[in-house]
């Protein structure tokens, strides 16, 4: 694990901390390496003072910047991971002083090559990727609160939750804000399957695909949010050419279930079928 700290536009590479792992529940805690250049987050010209739900996200050197989580406007947590090494991901934590940015971040390395990485609140971070076999490996990371090492290091509980080739090509991943079960847009073609985090993590396979849902295959962002009468309502994201359509699934009593699917939806009719004052929730600002 690497850290760092950046202000005033400097980035600064300090201790190199890393840790790998393979297949297994464990925690990772640091360990001494020599010095390392930080990851190239600063190139990412996103404007950091606004509140982006999960998913929105911006180039960063072939990578992507992904925001987790904004709290009152002074205080962001960032998730960065990309094809500058596919095996890191940087934890960056952003406070708004006065008139500027401090930054600080931490390097994770894991032992499969990142595709999709999700959170969930704030202390609980869902990782997908290809192991070098080319099996889909799912993780579930989740921060230890009491107990943080000399120099502010997180520690994550790191629990692997899937292994194998069924769950394979994930164009999409989306986290229940409770933390019940995970959404993925995976396979050719594309289907949409449900994985319980109870016990033994069970994958329901298929429960929609491009029949009830169209252009299923463009999806790339899926995201929960309360809305004022209708419940919990996910929203699922395209990226096309010239267009972002959306669909629409809602879970009304929010028991895990949807009752309804809106299959397909240009973004003015979205935006004025749902719009944001409609909506008590996006489970990404702390209030």
């Amino acid at each position: 694990m690497k850290a760092y700290v950046v202000g005033g536009g400097i980035m600064m590479a300090c201790v190199a901390l890393l840790v790998s792992l393979r297949g297994w529940s464990g925690e990772e805690g640091p360990t001494s390496s020599g010095p390392s250049a930080a990851s190239p987050l600063s190139s990412c010209e996103v404007p950091m003072s606004e509140n982006y739900i999960e998913g929105s996200s911006c180039t960063v050197d072939s990578g992507r910047l992904t925001v987790r989580v904004s709290i009152d406007g002074t205080a962001q947590q960032w998730l960065a991971y990309g094809d500058w090494d596919p095996r890191t991901l940087t934890v960056l934590n952003r406070t708004w002083d006065t008139n500027a940015w401090i930054d600080s971040g931490y390097e994770f390395t894991v032992a499969f090559d990142l595709q999709i990485v999700r959170a969930s609140k704030r202390d609980w971070f869902y990782l997908a990727g290809v192991s070098d076999s080319g099996e889909t490996v799912i993780e579930k990371w989740k921060r230890k609160l009491s107990s943080v090492p000399a120099g502010g290091q997180p520690i994550y509980t790191r629990t692997e939750l899937y292994r194998g080739t069924a769950l394979s090509s994930i164009k999409a991943m989306g986290v229940d804000p409770d933390n019940r079960f995970l959404l993925f847009v995976h396979g050719t073609p594309a289907i949409l399957s449900r994985m319980d985090l109870g016990s033994g993590h069970p994958i329901s396979f298929g429960i929609y695909s491009a029949s009830t849902i169209p252009d299923l295959e463009s999806v790339r962002s899926m995201f929960a949010r309360q809305h004022l009468v209708l419940g919990r309502l996910w929203t699922l994201d395209r990226v096309q050419a010239g267009s972002s359509s959306k669909s629409v699934l809602i879970d009304s009593d929010n028991d895990t279930h949807f009752e309804t699917v809106v299959g397909l939806l240009d973004y003015v009719v979205y935006i004025n079928t749902y719009p944001s004052e409609d909506f008590s929730d996006d489970f990404v600002t702390i209030h």
